[in-house]
C-alpha cells in the first residue's frame, strides 16, 4: 500500500497494534528503535524497559519501582551534557554526567542510545528483565 504514518503516543500496547517499527522517546530524543516485536519483546534501554514493565505487569512496576526508573524532576528547559537520562537511570555511571551515548545496534533493525548497556541485563525476554538487579 505504500503509506506511512507517524502515530505519536505514550500507550505502548496501542503502538505494537498498529506500528511496525516503534521510536522510543525521552525528552525529545530518541533513546530506542526498531521493529515492534524487538522494542517490545526485547526493551534494552532503561526507559523502555520501565515503560515495558507497566504496561506488562503494573502491580510488579510499583513494587519494583525504584529499581526500575529513579524518581527526579524532569526539566526538558535546561540544556545538558551527556545523557539525557542520567538523573532517572538506576544503572548509571559518572561518565554517563558528561557524555551523550551513540546508539548500539542490538539486532539488524534494533538500536539503543545507552553507554551501560553492559550493565542492564541485555536481551532478556520481557518476562525475565527486572529479575536482575542494577549494579550500584
Amino acid at each position: 500500500m505504500g503509506l506511512t504514518m507517524m502515530f505519536i503516543t505514550h500507550d505502548l500496547t496501542t503502538a505494537s497494534y498498529m506500528c511496525d517499527r516503534i521510536a522510543v522517546m525521552y525528552q525529545g530524543e530518541i533513546v530506542e528503535i526498531g521493529t515492534t516485536q524487538e522494542v517490545i519483546n526485547y526493551p534494552s534501554h532503561p526507559y523502555t524497559r520501565a515503560l515495558v514493565s507497566v504496561v506488562t505487569d503494573l502491580n510488579h512496576f510499583i513494587d519494583n519501582r525504584e529499581r526500575i526508573i529513579l524518581d527526579g524532576e524532569v526539566d526538558a528547559t535546561m540544556e545538558k551534557k551527556g545523557c539525557i537520562f542520567v538523573n532517572r537511570c538506576p544503572f548509571k555511571e559518572e561518565h554517563c554526567e558528561h557524555h551523550s551515548p551513540d546508539f548500539i545496534q542490538k539486532e539488524e533493525n534494533h538500536f539503543v542510545a545507552c553507554s551501560c548497556l553492559d550493565k542492564v541485563p541485555a536481551g532478556l525476554p520481557k518476562e525475565q528483565i527486572f529479575d536482575k538487579k542494577p549494579v550500584s
